[in-house]
């Protein structure tokens, strides 16, 4: 699948005039058969699912692409929704929009966090902080997830201290 800039780019190379690029373009735009708003929702979904890029990163990278401001923002839509999430979508095969985003960061960031855990916490709060920035998270979301991990991760260690003394207790 390609964005309609980057087919313009092909055809022109091939020799083609901008003009019968562009009448080629529009008529399969209109039936159908290309669709950049689409494309925009298909890579959104993908980056999201596979890397977990932020909805600010896709979109810098489809304006490197050259898609339109509007196709952007209708297949952010289509791929992020702003609709409500509670309604039940079992009976349709379409892909749904991603509800709970910042949930599934949590996950994907628990198991970068866990890669670490025999780092010491500075090296560890670096690196996962490094992985969201990367992937174009704002720095609230940055620190809500952060803030989050670092807690479940002192809760953890207080419970194995207390098993520890707990097994240290009964083998006396």
């Amino acid at each position: 699948m390609y964005t309609r800039h980057a087919l313009e780019q092909r055809l022109e190379a091939k020799g083609y005039t901008v003009e019968s690029v562009d009448v080629a373009l529009t008529n399969i735009q209109e039936l159908g058969l290309q669709s950049d708003s689409e494309y925009v929702e298909k890579l959104a979904r993908y980056k999201w699912r596979t890397a977990k890029w932020a909805p600010t990163r896709i979109r810098m990278t489809l304006r490197q692409k050259g898609v339109a401001a509007d196709d952007i923002d209708a297949g952010m839509r289509l791929a992020f929704g702003d609709t409500d999430c509670s309604t039940s979508h079992e009976d349709t095969f379409e892909e749904q929009p991603v509800c709970d985003w910042m949930g599934q960061l949590k996950i994907a960031a628990r198991l970068q966090f866990a890669k670490s855990a025999r780092t010491d916490p500075e090296t560890r709060r670096r690196r996962l902080v490094h992985w969201l920035l990367r992937r174009g998270h704002k720095w609230d979301v940055v620190r809500d997830v952060l803030g989050e991990l670092e807690a479940e991760a002192k809760l953890e260690a207080k419970q194995r201290a207390q098993e520890a003394e707990i097994g240290g207790q009964d083998e006396r």
